[in-house]
């Protein structure tokens, strides 16, 4: 992009868009329109450029302010306002979370998934602080290693964790020692762990 000032009146990025709408225009118009001028030495469509070579638009979201004004052209005010836009997108795009706020919604949204299992299943579910799920974690047929259920719980960022497994309403001494050490290993990370919870097609039992 030139300068937008010598670009003929129907190229600029503000007529294009009025004229085309904005699916014609490129990332580099876009952030142009965004960020509205440049500055006495850089050209806004030179700074949108630069940005572009630094940082791709799929790449915004995980950027920060340090990052955005790296380039040249780009200061406090202009990387905020960006900011500000990727958050709104991500809020516009994000699936609100489904909140189980019991046991008892936890043992009915779970209950379909292992009545499609072949035999015994256990079920991780990672939770926000509000109880709102994050993801189910398939973990087999036997008791996971703690390691792997940590790793789980922290990159999924659950504030809350949950083992739930179908088959029988009896919790063996094995669980009961797993469940301990989970516990005291979450709690360690400040996430809270709530106890086993056993399903079968018409009941279900806390540990």
């Amino acid at each position: 992009m030139e300068n937008i000032k010598t670009l003929p009146q129907m190229e600029r990025p503000r007529e294009k868009l009025q004229l085309l709408g904005p699916q014609a225009l490129s990332d580099a118009e876009l952030l142009a329109i965004l960020f509205g001028k440049g500055n006495r030495n850089l050209p806004v469509s030179r700074i949108c450029n630069d940005l572009l070579a630094q940082i791709s638009l799929k790449e915004l979201p995980e950027s920060d302010l340090k990052q955005l004004c790296e380039t040249k052209g780009i200061g406090e005010a202009k990387a905020l306002t960006l900011l500000a836009v990727v958050e709104i997108a991500k809020r516009l795009t994000s699936v609100p979370l489904l909140r189980l706020p019991d046991h008892q919604a936890v043992a009915a949204h779970v209950r379909p998934i292992l009545q499609n299992s072949d035999g015994l299943s256990y079920l991780l579910l990672v939770m926000t602080a509000d109880r709102e799920l994050l993801a189910i974690c398939e973990l087999g047929s036997v008791l996971p290693d703690l390691p792997r259920v940590l790793r789980l719980a922290t990159e999924s960022g659950a504030k809350r964790v949950q083992l739930v497994r179908n088959g029988w309403l009896q919790f063996s001494r094995t669980e009961y020692q797993f469940m301990r050490n989970l516990e005291l290993a979450c709690g360690a990370l400040g996430i809270i762990t709530y106890e086993m919870l056993a399903i079968t097609e018409d009941e279900f039992k806390m540990m």
